[in-house]
């Protein structure tokens, strides 16, 4: 696709500065109508705008942009939305650019957040990991390749999403017996806060309970 080989953004900017130049009326040999008047009605004007919104505009607009993004669904623009991840130096923002990518799922959202998980606001790696917990067990095997990263982040992340998703799978199990001894102060918080209930269910399977 054209996005794809030149940049979704850069097509928007195309198909503006062509409106800009010739509101009313494009020509060709082959057909003639009103451009500007048709796009303004298609979703792709609209995904125009919107990038333009989580580009340069106040925060608030900017968050329901990502908002917009996430009731579309549109796997088109994970790649976008992944970007602006990267680039966003608003940690509520980046929070929800997080949100709409779980929102909208699929392979490419999957990756996106887990590139994510090393954020170094809690409340982005909050907005990560539930994003994560959202696509259900189909990520264990990929957050499992993070186990070992030298990011105690991306470990903490891990480990909350193995405790929220991984209840009832002995692999899981035992890759949290073994970060169970990690040194981090944030490791063992992390621990804390989301395990026990895994613990806890696992212990009454052991002895036998239903």
């Amino acid at each position: 696709m054209l996005w794809k080989k030149c940049g979704f953004e850069y097509v928007c900017s195309i198909f503006k500065f062509f409106c800009k130049i010739s509101p009313d009326k494009i020509k060709t040999p082959f057909f003639e109508y009103n451009l500007k008047e048709r796009i303004e009605r298609s979703y792709f004007w609209e995904c125009c705008n919107v990038i333009e919104k989580l580009s340069n505009i106040d925060q608030d607009t900017r968050i329901k942009a990502a908002k917009v993004f996430a009731k579309w669904k549109k796997r088109m623009t994970i790649c976008i939305l992944d970007r602006r991840m990267s680039e966003e130096p608003d940690s509520i923002v980046r929070y929800w650019i997080a949100t709409a990518i779980g929102e909208i799922g699929g392979r490419c959202a999957k990756k996106a957040l887990l590139r994510a998980m090393g954020d170094e606001d809690p409340y982005v790696r909050l907005g990560v990991t539930d994003a994560l917990e959202k696509q259900g067990k189909r990520v264990l095997k990929e957050v499992i390749k993070h186990v070992n990263s030298d990011n105690p982040l991306i470990r903490q992340s891990v480990v909350k999403v193995l405790c929220n998703i991984g209840r009832g799978d002995h692999h899981v199990s035992s890759v949290l017996d073994q970060l169970k001894g990690d040194p981090d102060e944030g490791m063992q918080n992390i621990f804390n806060m989301y395990c026990k209930n895994f613990y806890k269910k696992r212990d009454h399977y052991e002895r036998g309970g239903e």
